[in-house]
């Protein structure tokens, strides 16, 4: 009887205990949504991005923020592109900033610029930016980048063990 007993409050308090044990809802989940950012923690150190969908559902352009030092803002294409021709990320307000691809492989290419505290500002300022790129076509294309949910991303990452 003792044992039953026992065993029974050793249950009790393990279930009691368990929300208190459990990883916090965010460590489980590897991608958030803040608006039209994410915050991804499918791998060490999180990371906050946005893309830009395509007529067709398929990503087309992606602006991620990555931590370091210093930290990077990083953009990249799955399309074709005409190399020499680089990229230009423009923040409302800001001079734009032209950008070199910095690799290119099967699955897209990628350009990076380090975050300067007047680039920080204005993507914490402004709900907009613009990437002008050009495509293997030679056709310049100008997308624009929405900046909604880009604090708040930032902040859930800098909150995230």
């Amino acid at each position: 009887m003792l044992n039953k007993r026992l065993l029974k409050q050793t249950l009790v308090a393990t279930l009691l205990a368990a929300p208190a044990l459990a990883d916090p809802p965010h460590a489980r989940e590897p991608l958030r949504r803040f608006d039209d950012w994410r915050l991804d923690c499918s791998a060490v150190p999180c990371t906050t991005h946005t893309a830009v969908l395509g007529g067709d559902g398929s990503e087309v352009l992606r602006l991620t923020r990555l931590p370091g030092d210093p930290p990077l803002v990083a953009v990249s294409t799955p399309l074709a592109l005409y190399l020499p021709d680089g990229l230009t990320l423009a923040i409302d307000g800001e001079a734009p900033a032209v950008l070199a691809w910095r690799t290119c492989g099967p699955a897209g290419c990628e350009a990076r610029l380090a975050l300067t505290p007047e680039l920080a500002a204005a993507l914490r300022r402004e709900r907009q930016a613009s990437v002008t790129f050009t495509p293997a076509d030679g056709v310049p294309v100008r997308v624009g980048v929405s900046l909604v949910g880009y604090i708040a991303a930032l902040r859930a990452r800098d909150a995230s063990p």
